[in-house]
């Protein structure tokens, strides 16, 4: 029985520490570059896109990216997708983008995450993203409303 509590405190205090994930207009405030983009290759260091829609800055014609130092290479990339919304975050304060990418956002320290977070685009969602309005709660991220969601949630290169 002790030691059922003792894990149980372990997880409570562990759950506490994590931020929940930021709704998608907030993380395009420190995205100075958005794009869906089509997976080109990948590999056990890194991921490749050709842009397909450029939807904020200049992501370039195939961007690169390596894995971020927390990512299981192997376990990055779902099965059979090959459309992401890819979103840079840095700003003024924590510095620009580095060149790493990880798999939806990390829960903790996602304010100081400088590098690239990739959104899986499963069927008409953006696996990962939401918003969250009102009284419905949490809504999910539709592919055909990121271009109008990107136009309303502007770059803030400065940290407010």
């Amino acid at each position: 029985m002790t030691r059922a509590l003792l894990v149980l405190t372990l997880l409570f205090a562990a759950r506490a520490d994590a931020a929940p994930p930021f709704p998608f207009d907030e993380l395009l405030s420190r995205a100075e570059t958005v794009f869906v983009g089509e997976l080109v290759r990948h590999d056990a260091t890194s991921v490749e896109f050709k842009v397909i829609t450029p939807l904020r800055g200049k992501p370039g014609a195939s961007p690169r990216f390596d894995y971020d130092e927390h990512t299981d290479p192997a376990g990055l990339l779902p099965d059979k997708v090959t459309r992401y919304v890819v979103i840079s975050q840095g700003d003024d304060y924590w510095g620009k983008p580095t060149t790493h990418a990880r798999l939806g956002q990390g829960t903790i320290g996602q304010i100081s995450f400088r590098g690239w977070i990739l959104l899986p685009i499963v069927g008409v969602d953006v696996d990962g993203a939401f918003l969250v309005r009102g009284g419905r709660g949490f809504v999910k991220v539709k592919l055909a409303d990121v271009r109008g969601i990107v136009a309303r949630s502007p770059y803030r290169a400065k940290r407010v």
